[in-house]
């Protein structure tokens, strides 16, 4: 076995990395042979997994889920599209009736569904970071990836989990 200290190829910050330790780990650790790389047995820090924040729907639990993976992977224009597709999602769910483009139904979204002018002004942003990895030339950078994988897990947090978490709370208190 072999430790060394390397560079993380998707967030390109420092990572220990626990090798297989033959020839090839030697090499690679002196820079020697940089194209064959060794075996890795372990590393650290554990990527920080994104989840779904619960109340979600099935469907868009699965989209995000997809999501993280792909930005997780370093793939941000498909992770930029899923983080779109489950805001679209969430949208069909919050107001199944509403009709038109996504932002037509993002501004059609009223009072009675629940979501607050700040929430609404959450989907746009989603909603043009989504339409920009999908129609610009350039793919998008990283930041911008993460930056939507943010929006959309705070849209859904306050769009599925704050109501189940408020329910909750209304029901102790009434059960007191």
């Amino acid at each position: 076995m072999a430790v060394a200290l390397a560079r993380c190829s998707v967030c390109d910050e420092g990572i220990v990395v626990k090798l297989l330790h033959n020839e090839d780990a030697c090499r690679w650790i002196y820079n020697e042979n940089p194209d064959h790389s060794p075996i890795v047995l372990d590393f650290w820090p554990k990527p920080n997994k994104l989840e779904c924040p619960p109340g979600a729907p099935e469907n868009i639990s699965s989209f995000f889920l997809q999501a993280a993976e792909a930005l997780g992977c370093g793939c941000y224009d498909a992770a930029a599209t899923m983080f779109g597709k489950c805001l679209d999602a969430a949208l069909m769910r919050i107001s199944p009736n509403a009709r038109g483009s996504l932002r037509q139904r993002i501004d059609a979204l009223g009072p009675e569904t629940g979501v607050t002018p700040n929430l609404k002004q959450l989907a746009h942003a989603i909603r043009e970071l989504r339409n920009e990895a999908v129609h610009e030339e350039m793919p998008i950078g990283e930041g911008e990836a993460r930056r939507i994988a943010q929006f959309t897990h705070l849209f859904l947090t306050m769009a599925f989990a704050l109501p189940l978490i408020l329910r909750g709370l209304l029901t102790e208190e009434v059960a007191k």
